[in-house]
């Protein structure tokens, strides 16, 4: 649909995403609660420049934290959105 690789990428977020991780993934996905108010969730996805658009939205409320490649890629993505400011 986007045209990226298929990876399994896992996310920690803050509890005001809940909703949008939710909308995006469905409501069936498995959410891992790791402390009041953050969460995390491991899935698939398509690794393309809307997926880290759709997680840069969010700013410190959500992040990549596996695996180490695609972190790489999205901080490239910022950073190359960055330079152009």
């Amino acid at each position: 649909m986007y045209s990226g690789r298929e990876e399994t990428v896992t996310l920690e977020f803050a509890a005001p995403a809940l909703g949008a991780v939710y909308d995006k993934f469905g409501e069936s996905t498995p959410v891992e609660q790791t402390g009041p108010n953050t969460g995390r969730l491991t899935h698939q996805v398509e690794i393309s420049s809307t997926f880290f658009s759709w997680g840069a939205q969010f700013g410190s409320d959500m992040k990549i934290t596996a695996p180490q490649a695609v972190k790489e890629e999205f901080k490239a993505f910022l950073e190359s959105i960055l330079k152009d400011y």
